[in-house]
């Protein structure tokens, strides 16, 4: 099992959001263009996306500093906590942490 840390405790704006998946998550590649017929274009549905297709064995992911960055961008994180949860749901591969 995969276990991959997301730390969001410097973002300060949506765009810093985004940009903390895409190293811990492996994205590297899908923000610059697409790869395999999907890009990472900073937002929730492409993430999710990717995030759906690209874990075929059991990874877990920590979501760390969401209560902090949620005093700076409430609703990014609301979403974001909403769009995990159900990736969690609907694939048996991922499982998610939450390291406030």
């Amino acid at each position: 099992m995969k276990t991959r840390v997301v730390d969001f405790t410097g973002a300060k704006t949506v765009w810093d959001f985004h940009t903390c998946f895409i190293e811990p998550l492996g994205l590297i590649g899908h923000e610059c263009g697409m790869v395999e017929g999907y890009v990472y274009a900073r937002n929730f549905d492409a993430l999710w996306d990717l995030l759906y297709l690209l874990y075929d064995e059991p990874t877990t992911i920590v979501l760390k500093g969401l209560k902090k960055a949620g005093n700076r961008l409430p609703e990014t994180v609301k979403i974001a906590k909403e769009v995990f949860d159900d990736l969690e749901k609907e694939d048996k591969n991922i499982t998610v942490l939450y390291d406030d």
